[in-house]
């Protein structure tokens, strides 16, 4: 990406006074929504497996990353393994239950189990 390419804030404005709005209605209540953030993105770095993939996080965080990007962006890669047992059916706390019914669940559509 040249730097010709970078969007610039004013075009994300909208967003900005959004967050800014929402952080604001946050900090009122006693959160810190940029600290919580923080340390959800320290903590997330922490539980990469290997000490090389914490090095790679660090180094893409020197050079201009943001970690609550880089942190929500492996997110779902550390819960697809869980997803996919839900949607395949398989349950730790009901195994009768069949992926029908799991995936009714997820999607908001009432089960109908038979009788």
């Amino acid at each position: 990406m040249s730097p010709t390419d970078r969007p610039t804030l004013d075009q994300f404005e909208a967003e900005q006074d959004f967050w800014d709005a929402h952080r604001k209605i946050w900090r009122a209540r006693g959160v810190d929504l940029d600290k919580v953030a923080a340390e959800w993105a320290a903590r997330q770095a922490q539980k990469l497996a290997s000490p090389g993939a914490q090095t790679d996080f660090a180094e893409l965080c020197r050079r201009g990353c943001t970690p609550q990007v880089l942190a929500a962006f492996l997110a779902p890669f550390r819960v697809s393994p869980h997803v996919e047992r839900i949607w395949a059916g398989e349950s730790h706390t009901d195994p009768g239950k069949d992926g029908c019914d799991a995936r009714r669940g997820l999607s908001g559509i009432p089960s109908r189990r038979r009788r």
